[in-house]
């Protein structure tokens, strides 16, 4: 039965992935300005591309450094800052690839979004974005199997639930979890998978 409840929701978040023209990602960021070009890329600590970080996990900003006409610049510093976690260092100079990394430590922190800034000047010109993440707790419930519900609805953006959405309309993807009683299940997750 499990099977059958993962296979619905894969099913129906593609359905709901296929409606969307746009892509939009935390986990890569490109500031172009007239001297240079900074390329930010944010990886798990199993070099995932990814934007939800484990508590007490690393986070890993990878950084590169390309002038106007995309050939690399050495030996150059790249400034982190952050509204909370420390890095490996709070300055590091490009290598011979043009890149360098920050190794973001989240033991410690408390949970939530990080907002972190990445910064650089190239001749008088500051390139600057910052990349978001999120931190999570890293609790693991193991369930039993036939021993809880998944109900998904969409809910368009006046909060009815519909079986449609118009071009260009907003709308939320709503899961309710529910034990075998039917008795809602609080304070748990709900991850799911697009592909």
């Amino acid at each position: 039965m499990v099977n059958l409840k993962l296979l619905f929701v894969l099913f129906f978040t593609s359905i709901l992935f296929g409606c969307s023209d746009t892509e939009t990602s935390t986990a890569d960021l490109e500031v172009t300005g007239t001297n240079g070009i900074l390329s930010v890329t944010l990886t798990n600590s199993e070099d995932t591309s990814a934007n939800i970080i484990s508590l007490g996990a690393s986070a890993i900003i990878k950084v590169k450094l390309t002038n106007a006409d995309k050939g690399v610049i050495t030996n150059h510093a790249i400034e982190f800052s952050s509204n909370k976690g420390t890095a490996s260092s709070d300055a590091r100079l490009t290598g011979s690839d043009g890149t360098t990394e920050f190794v973001v430590d989240t033991t410690g922190i408390s949970t939530g979004i990080v907002t972190a800034t990445i910064s650089t000047t190239v001749d008088e010109e500051v390139l600057q974005t910052d990349i978001l993440f999120e931190v999570v707790d890293a609790t693991t419930v193991v369930v039993e199997e036939d021993s809880f519900n998944i109900a998904l609805s969409i809910v368009d953006s006046t909060g009815i639930i519909t079986n449609r959405i118009r071009e260009q309309n907003s709308a939320q993807l709503q899961a309710t979890l529910t034990d075998k009683d039917n008795a809602p299940i609080v304070d748990t997750p709900v991850f799911l998978l697009l592909n």
